[in-house]
């Protein structure tokens, strides 16, 4: 973290995106991840909300935490360390640029993942990846909706990858047919979720992924008139 605070001052970093994913498995985890980025980083932090944000584990089932509780405490713990959720808190501004996102979801209904032994399995009588599916539905268009017409450079935010290069990340992504809609209204688009480093244009968007993994995490520096820093 010490690293990453030092690249911020030697670059004149203006913000900090981070695409989600801030800790593996446990809720206390992200708790003190946030606060520990609020402690070295002390410019604006643009966040979204990854799939280990939802997991909750104990050996105990029954401590897994209610979808509610979990949001109610999120919202909590953002404000406490005074990290900008882009998709609960709107759009974030500065100069010319304009920085939406939304948590995204899988495609997939039932994706071959870990999530399911993670978190509750039923919210609202729906399955938890039907009901996190359609709140990524809704969140896209609430986003979509954003006046941007004033602003030089739009960036959108969202933790599942909407680009699908093969079948076997079709389980694993976002829904294909948002980039079809983001790319009309987006400059740059930042993903995170597949720990597969991209930095390359599509239909005129700048697609970047920071490649973090587990035991890697990663970072990288773009302009915001879409000029990748070496």
């Amino acid at each position: 973290m010490k690293h990453l605070a030092d690249v911020i001052a030697l670059n004149d970093v203006k913000f900090l995106i981070h695409a989600g994913d801030w800790a593996c498995n446990k809720q206390d985890q992200f708790e003190r991840t946030l606060l520990m980025f609020r402690k070295y980083i002390t410019i604006p932090i643009l966040a979204v909300r990854g799939n280990h944000e939802l997991w909750d584990w104990h050996k105990d089932a029954r401590r897994k935490l209610m979808w509610g509780e979990m949001s109610r405490n999120h919202a909590e713990w953002f404000k406490a360390a005074g990290i900008h959720h882009l998709e609960n808190d709107g759009p974030f501004t500065i100069g010319d640029t304009i920085i939406m996102g939304f948590d995204g979801w899988y495609h997939s209904w039932n994706p071959p993942t870990n999530d399911v032994g993670q978190m509750v399995s039923y919210i609202e009588s729906a399955t938890a990846h039907q009901y996190h599916n359609q709140r990524a539905h809704k969140a896209l268009d609430t986003m979509l909706q954003i006046d941007r017409s004033q602003y030089k450079t739009a960036i959108c935010v969202t933790h599942m990858p909407v680009i699908v290069k093969n079948v076997v990340d079709a389980a694993f992504n976002a829904n294909p047919a948002y980039f079809d809609f983001i790319k009309d209204k987006c400059n740059v688009l930042c993903m995170g979720h597949s720990h597969i480093y991209m930095n390359e244009y599509r239909e005129g968007v700048r697609l970047l992924n920071a490649g973090s993994d587990y035991d890697r995490p990663n970072f990288l520096l773009f302009d915001t008139d879409d000029r990748i820093i070496p």
